[in-house]
């Protein structure tokens, strides 16, 4: 099994080489301001919320990105679940929000 850490503090993401290397090159160029990072290590799902975009953004473990979830005001934070759930903490809407999504897609 991978090195499945992760450095926040530096802006370094590190989750085995693929994370790494995706991180840098990939999402840099598709988020506006991201905030939070969750793993869903059972299916490979990415979740990265960006503030300024308003969206949570899902991506593979290859850095394909898989599809997205809008409909915020200043997504914080993400968190995801044993069973696939993805909760989000909406800021500006004072909300805190809780989706289900297929990881078999």
């Amino acid at each position: 099994m991978p090195n499945r850490n992760i450095e926040i503090n530096q802006a370094i993401f590190h989750n085995g080489p693929m994370i790494k290397t995706f991180l840098i090159t990939s999402l840099s160029g598709e988020l506006k301001k991201p905030s939070g990072l969750a793993i869903d290590q059972s299916c490979g799902v990415i979740a990265v919320t960006d503030w300024s975009g308003d969206q949570v953004i899902l991506f593979s473990y290859t850095g394909s990105r898989i599809g997205s979830i809008g409909g915020f005001k200043c997504p914080h934070s993400v968190a995801i679940n044993d069973n696939h759930r993805m909760v989000v903490t909406d800021c500006w809407n004072n909300q805190v929000k809780v989706f289900s999504y297929d990881a078999t897609e």
